[in-house]
């Protein structure tokens, strides 16, 4: 079995300058699969991905718009990746595109 790819932080950070949302949905895919932002505080997982497009405090989650999410049967609903912390902001504690 294949492993998953790895985030890349030089192309997601790019893809999110172009809004390029395929990219950006491929990405975050792979953030998910593999874990690698799992754990990080805000400083690594910004080292990671950039700025989030969007916070939200109430949840502790960093977002990033993906456009129409691909469901794996076809186009699926809008969708977000999704990056939410612990209650004190000093790591991840879920990982989500939704």
């Amino acid at each position: 079995m294949t492993e998953p790819a790895v985030l890349n932080p030089e192309r997601f950070q790019y893809a999110v300058a172009r809004q390029d949302l395929e990219t950006m949905e491929d990405e975050a895919h792979s953030a998910r699969l593999t874990g690698v932002l799992d754990d990080l505080s805000p400083d690594q997982v910004r080292a990671l991905t950039g700025q989030p497009e969007r916070a939200e405090e109430s949840s502790r989650t960093w977002l990033w718009h993906l456009g129409m999410v691909n469901d794996y049967i076809g186009p699926g609903d809008a969708g977000d990746f999704r990056v939410q912390f612990d209650p004190s902001w000093q790591h991840v504690i879920r990982v989500s595109v939704e």
